[in-house]
Formats: C-alpha cells, structure tokens, sequence
C-alpha cells in the first residue's frame, strides 16, 4: 500500500474460557466468524486492503478516509464484545512498526471498544511495555486493599466530588470518609501527590490487567 495512507488493525473476538477441546473449536469458529466479518466490512467500504488470521486474532490493513469512523463502523459489524485496537495512519511500507501499535491499542482496548494507538493516554503506553506479571506485582505493592475498600477507592477516584462518589456507592457520606480513612492508612494520605500518582497508576495498570 505504498503511496496511500492506510491503517493496521488487530480484531479479537469475544473471549471463549476454558482449555477442553470444545473450547479450542469454539475458538477456532469464533476467529473464522471474525474473519469473514471483517472481510465483508472492507469489501463494503470499497477500498484496497489485505487480511490475515493470526492465532485468535485478524489483523486487517486498509485504506483510510476518516480511521476513527471506520474502525468504529467495522467493530459494530462484529460480533458483540469483540475489541479492536488500530495504528496510527502511515503513508509508508512500516508494517511492523503499524502492528506494535495495533497491539499496544488492542490490550489498552476493552471488550466492545476500538482504540486507537494515537489516543493512547501516556499512562497504559508505558505500562503497556510492562509484563502482566510487573503489572500484577504493582498492583499488589501500591493497592494492598479488601475488594470492599479497593471498590470505594475506584469511584472516589472516578468522581467529581465526594458526594457524587457516595451515591453512586449507595452509602451516606460519613460511611464513605470512614472507608476512605482506613485507605489512607494502608496507602497514605490522598491529599499528596505522590499517593495519587501511585494509586492513579496501580488503578489503570488494574484495568489493563482485567483487559
């Protein structure tokens, strides 16, 4: 596709758990299904493009007009809770560095999502070169909370104020300083920087891990 700005897209479908083999056909007819998909999606668009199935994935290259419209209209064309994570728009032949940002897109992207590397927030770039285990061992030194507090921590960090965070809690405000204090005394106070730097960090690193 040299001469034409294009984008690289990688698509996975809807998780299927467990390792039995019923579970890898599911798998295996899940991926078959995403690709025809997306197939039929470019052939719509009417634009030069190329497809290839790579493990669970479908990785697709196309040219591009408007690439937020188009990956957006081709995740609706999928099966519900697919993700999709796409580069940046190149104008060259860099095909390996268009798939490293597909898939730094892809593990930021959430089921039902399509993610662009150039909206990436600078935060899950760079903890999106950590492995899931440095991300898993951050969580675990900078949240050392029972899911009830980690779960309070989360929406008050979520939240305008804190009253929003206490509605949308369901608890009366004195409940959620009283919960918030016995945070502070495992993590240190919210009011310094450094904590929220911290927990802003271990909240997102969090996020990318549950994917």
């Amino acid at each position: 596709m040299e001469g034409v700005e294009w984008v690289l897209a990688l698509v996975e479908p809807p998780a299927v758990l467990g390792r039995h083999r019923l579970a890898e056909e599911r798998r295996r007819e899940a991926t078959l299904e995403l690709r025809r998909r997306v197939g039929a999606y470019l052939d719509r668009l009417g634009v030069p493009y190329l497809l290839t199935a790579r493990g669970n994935r479908v990785a697709a290259m196309w040219q591009v007009h408007n690439p937020r419209r188009e990956a957006e209209a081709l995740l609706e064309a999928l099966s519900p809770g697919s993700r999709l994570g796409y580069s940046a728009v190149h104008a060259g032949g860099e095909v390996q560095e268009a798939y490293r940002e597909a898939l730094i897109a892809l593990k930021a992207a959430r089921p039902g999502e399509a993610l662009s590397f150039a909206g990436l927030d600078p935060v899950a770039f760079v903890l999106l070169q950590q492995s899931p285990e440095d991300l898993k061992a951050l969580v675990e030194r900078f949240l050392p909370l029972p899911p009830k507090l980690l779960r309070t921590l989360e929406v008050y960090m979520e939240s305008a104020t804190l009253e929003e965070a206490a509605q949308a809690l369901h608890i009366h405000p004195n409940t959620l300083r009283y919960r918030l204090k016995r945070v502070e005394e495992r993590i240190g106070p919210l009011s310094a920087p450094e904590t929220l730097a911290r927990v802003h960090l271990a909240l997102r690193a969090r996020s990318l891990l549950a994917g």
